[in-house]
């Protein structure tokens, strides 16, 4: 072994060290500032009760605060549309079930349970605002979104069943008009 050989050695060395010392660095700075932001996940699906004597549906949002810091959540919305921030309609609906502003700490979930047929009563005015948006591409991008103090949105998954239910309401609502 020749000392061009042990010259070319340490080059590779000392270049594949400081790749990893850029990457511990970046993944360091990535956690510091990933710490100080709110992380929310919404989900909204229809539920089930069933009792001894009666059966009914509710539509049920569970919001959790995933992040180490506090949210406050001022409301809840629904979006459709593919493009963020453009098709908005507020739930009135939880007005009379949870006073808002909402406190949720690291950890905490919000359970929102809704009689589905109120919801229901509600989706013909919905489908009508956004008819030329609520085509088949404009059911699969419909998001339940938190609203936080901090004007942040945080958006979520609708469940199958639901996105199942707002198909045949959209179907209804053409056959009709």
């Amino acid at each position: 072994m020749n000392i061009e050989f042990w010259i070319i050695v340490t080059a590779i060395a000392t270049s594949v060290a400081a790749l990893g010392s850029f990457f511990a660095a970046f993944t360091a700075l990535y956690i510091a500032s990933r710490q100080r932001k709110i992380y929310i996940t919404v989900r909204a699906d229809i539920a089930q009760v069933i009792t001894a004597t009666t059966s009914y549906e509710l539509l049920s949002i569970d919001i959790t605060n995933y992040g180490t810091r506090p949210a406050t959540l001022t409301g809840l919305r629904i979006r459709t549309g593919i493009i963020k921030r453009k098709y908005f309609v507020l739930i009135h609906l939880t007005s009379n079930i949870i006073d808002f502003p909402k406190r949720l700490n690291d950890g905490e979930t919000l359970e929102v349970q809704l009689p589905y047929p109120d919801f229901q009563d509600t989706l013909p005015n919905l489908i009508s605002l956004n008819k030329r948006r609520f085509s088949w591409l404009g059911r699969k991008f419909i998001r339940f979104v938190a609203m936080s103090s901090s004007r942040e949105e945080f958006s979520g998954k609708v469940g199958k069943i639901l996105k199942q239910r707002l198909a045949i309401e959209y179907r209804k609502w053409r056959k009709g008009n």
